[in-house]
């Protein structure tokens, strides 16, 4: 059985915006034409997250965000850039990790060319998001088009 992280309200820090791409990637853990799966932290309070692709076309993506705790972040960065003979174990810790960490009630709709934030949106508690990785999911467009009609009701 899979554990997927709980999802809750859990504060993003005020540098993560729309139009701006307040993060450095401190570790790819995935990537298909670009990032997927990254743990990131903001370059202005050094906030450590853990982002994950759910959905995407073309250039857009639609990330899941997970707010870390600092010290287990550390660790977990601290383990796997040091190495390990045992080819299990980044898979481990990864998961490990996943399992502590939070979902955001926000998804982040990106521009992964520039990179930039195109929209912060924000979930109602009835939204409920799935825990496994994009590569398991359908990425059929669904979460994009729910992004993209979250952020035409916020704008215009």
């Amino acid at each position: 059985m899979q554990h997927s992280p709980t999802t809750s309200t859990a504060e993003l820090c005020e540098h993560v915006r729309a139009d701006s791409w307040p993060f450095d990637v401190t570790l790819t853990l995935d990537e298909h034409l670009g990032v997927t799966d990254a743990l990131v932290s903001c370059r202005q309070c050094g906030q450590p997250y853990l982002l994950e692709m759910l959905d995407w076309q073309a250039d857009q993506r639609v990330m899941r965000i997970s707010v870390l705790d600092r010290s287990q972040a550390a660790g977990v960065i601290r383990d796997l850039t040091r190495g390990s003979c045992d080819l299990s174990r980044a898979a481990a810790e990864v998961h490990h990790l996943r399992t502590l960490s939070t979902f955001s009630r926000c998804l982040l709709l990106i521009q992964a060319r520039t990179p930039v934030i195109e929209a912060v949106v924000a979930l109602p508690p009835d939204v409920r998001l799935p825990g496994g990785s994009w590569r398991e999911l359908p990425c059929d467009g669904s979460w994009l088009s729910y992004a993209r009609s979250k952020t035409s009701m916020t704008n215009g």
